[in-house]
């Protein structure tokens, strides 16, 4: 689709032959491509091309060989660069290259264009992608596929950017790399980590059948909105302190609620899950708080924790049925673990000045 001029009384001025590729939804650079790249190598992904051709052309549209030569030539202009490089003046910064990219990875077509990105044009590296992102270009299109249906049958499950790129990571350090590059916000670092993170666990529970898997995804919501305290196992369970601990809710808890809600469209979990997560922005109250634990004689400080994290656990393990009398009269339980003994750090020692020193 080439330049189209509209005067000032709305006459259409085509000197490109605009108006014929508009009607056959052809997507091309004005002139020679190599030429318009070089003059703004982010070209290759705004809506001068890639942006654009997912969201005009036809479904199943072959790009045109000449662009697409034209891309994998140039393509190390999208490569960071200073003074003194090879194309002095051309400074790519990881910011725009994340503003275009999170379009085009939710956009129209978007399987398709994002293929021909890390296949055809090799700019896999470029744009901060794990090398092996093609192998998983079918979980890609299943996870988008998803996605698009959730948005279509509930409304707030807009499928997010960041939700596409997990689909192509494994790991956290492709997240970590991916970050590097685009520097992303810390939304959507923590997105990305956490759908790489639980992705397994949630997929096995989607198998086990729509009521184990409502009750999976019941219990990870209120475990991302439990305390920050350290289970048996060493793990923190979360970074979010926002369940009603001292009857109060932070006011990011919708911000936790859409993080497992992109999850579960990872995993094509049952419309009755989404709606379910959607429903519910926040978990039921957690009925014992501090006040409470002090009054069962529960000393203050890390002890208090554990057992507050336990008292937790068993919570959430009855399904959020047991009440504040029952769980307080497991204050005591033996499985509880013992707080670590607390480090006191040694005073500087003296310097003893020897029998030789004035």
């Amino acid at each position: 689709m080439r330049n189209l001029i509209a005067d000032l009384d709305g006459t259409v001025v085509d000197y490109t032959g605009g108006i014929k590729d508009c009607k056959d939804r052809r997507v091309a650079f004005v002139g020679k491509a190599a030429q318009r790249i070089q003059e703004d190598y982010l070209r290759i992904l705004r809506r001068e091309y890639f942006r654009f051709f997912g969201r005009i052309s036809c479904e199943g549209a072959a790009h045109e060989k000449e662009t697409i030569e034209a891309i994998k030539e140039n393509k190390d202009g999208l490569k960071v660069r200073g003074k003194g490089a090879h194309h002095p003046l051309q400074i790519v910064s990881p910011e725009r290259i994340w503003v275009e990219m999170k379009r085009i990875v939710i956009g129209r077509e978007a399987p398709a264009v994002i293929r021909v990105m890390i296949d055809d044009c090799g700019l896999t590296s470029l744009l901060g992608l794990p090398a092996n992102s093609l192998s998983h270009m079918d979980r890609y299109e299943r996870v988008y596929g998803r996605g698009m249906e959730a948005e279509r049958k509930h409304s707030g499950a807009k499928l997010e950017s960041m939700t596409m790129v997990a689909a192509l990571c494994t790991e956290d350090k492709d997240i970590e790399e991916f970050h590097a590059k685009t520097k992303l916000s810390n939304v959507e670092r923590e997105l990305g980590e956490f759908i790489v993170k639980r992705r397994e666990e949630a997929e096995s529970a989607v198998k086990d059948g729509a009521s184990s898997s409502l009750i999976y995804w019941r219990r990870l919501l209120a475990r991302e909105f439990g305390p920050t305290v350290a289970a048996e196992s060493g793990e923190l369970w979360s970074i979010e302190l926002i369940i009603k601990l001292a009857g109060k809710v932070r006011n990011d808890g919708e911000r936790v609620t859409a993080r497992v809600v992109q999850l579960a469209i990872t995993v094509a979990a049952p419309d009755e899950v989404i709606a379910d997560l959607l429903a519910s922005p926040h978990p039921l109250a957690f009925p014992v708080d501090g006040v409470a634990l002090m009054k069962a004689n529960v000393p203050a400080g890390p002890r208090m924790q554990y057992v507050k994290m336990h008292l937790f656990e068993l919570w959430v393990q009855s399904d959020f049925t047991l009440s504040k009398e029952e769980l307080l009269t497991h204050t005591e339980d033996a499985s509880i673990p013992t707080p670590p003994p607390k480090q006191v750090k040694g005073g500087k020692r003296k310097r003893e000045k020897s029998s030789g020193d004035n």
